[in-house]
């Protein structure tokens, strides 16, 4: 916001600020993907940990939280995920077809 008044301001127009403001939340929005995908694994690992060592309640409760804020996790990365193709930031490419393959 503070961007695009002083946008207003120098006589700037959203349409040119547009573009590059597109970009940087486009990077931004796959580096907020990539950091839940790694805080879900790093979160499986935590369960599994207290999975093998299993000495009794307190890891039980231990796994069941890790594997809660997992489960927490994978709902917010389809939820980022579903914003972010919605609001065009990314887009499904589907599969390519091989050149001279046979249908």
């Amino acid at each position: 916001m503070i961007a695009v008044t002083r946008a207003a301001a120098v006589g700037v127009s959203w349409a040119t600020l547009a573009p590059e403001l597109g970009r940087k939340m486009e990077s931004l929005v796959r580096l907020l993907i990539l950091a839940v995908l790694i805080a879900i694994v790093v979160s499986l690992g935590f369960a599994l940990r207290h999975l093998s060592r299993g000495s009794g309640e307190q890891d039980s409760r231990k796994m069941a939280r890790a594997l809660t804020i997992r489960i927490s996790l994978s709902l917010l990365l389809f939820a980022l995920l579903i914003i972010a193709w919605y609001m065009g930031l990314i887009t499904p490419h589907g599969l390519q077809p091989i050149p001279g393959a046979v249908r």
